[in-house]
């Protein structure tokens, strides 16, 4: 095998493998994406309050920060942001919401968004296909350039 075919072969197997690691990464998200939801949608955790605070806009997407105060007064938090709303809000309106453990961030309790999972999962297929593509043309270009008589 010459070096130009060589340098091509190392070249695809690298493109695999950063295919596949962000394949993987894709997937690490999405479980940890899908948990959370799952457990809003069961309403598992700390339910209370959410006290709208100011809505953030981003792109396509947009959430809510404010403050959560659980029902037993025990956690109170001034700077979370609210997920799972399918209605709009105005600075100072109080909804239900439900602390599942993620930290800084609130659910709206009983709602499911498939969305982002459902993304996710697509975008991991498509990072596991684009990894095997390279790979069969990694091995593609080694059976036809290790046939060849070199000379």
């Amino acid at each position: 095998m010459d070096r130009r075919t060589r340098k091509r072969f190392v070249v695809t197997l690298l493109g695999m493998v950063a295919l596949l690691a962000a394949g993987v990464l894709t997937v690490f998200l999405t479980v940890s994406t899908f948990s959370f939801e799952t457990r809003a949608a069961r309403n598992e955790g700390v339910l209370g309050t959410f006290t709208a605070k100011e809505e953030h806009c981003q792109r396509a997407s947009c959430s809510w920060h404010g403050a959560f105060a659980s029902a037993d007064g025990r956690d109170t938090r001034d700077d979370t942001i609210m997920h799972g709303l399918n209605f709009s809000l105005v600075p100072g309106d109080r909804v239900p919401a439900i602390d599942i453990g993620d930290g800084a961030e609130v659910y709206h309790p009983g709602r499911f968004d498939y969305g982002p999972p459902a993304m996710m999962v697509f975008t991991s297929l498509a990072w596991a296909g684009l990894a095997v593509w390279r790979g069969r043309r990694a091995l593609e270009i080694w059976r036809t350039r290790s046939l060849t008589p070199s000379g």
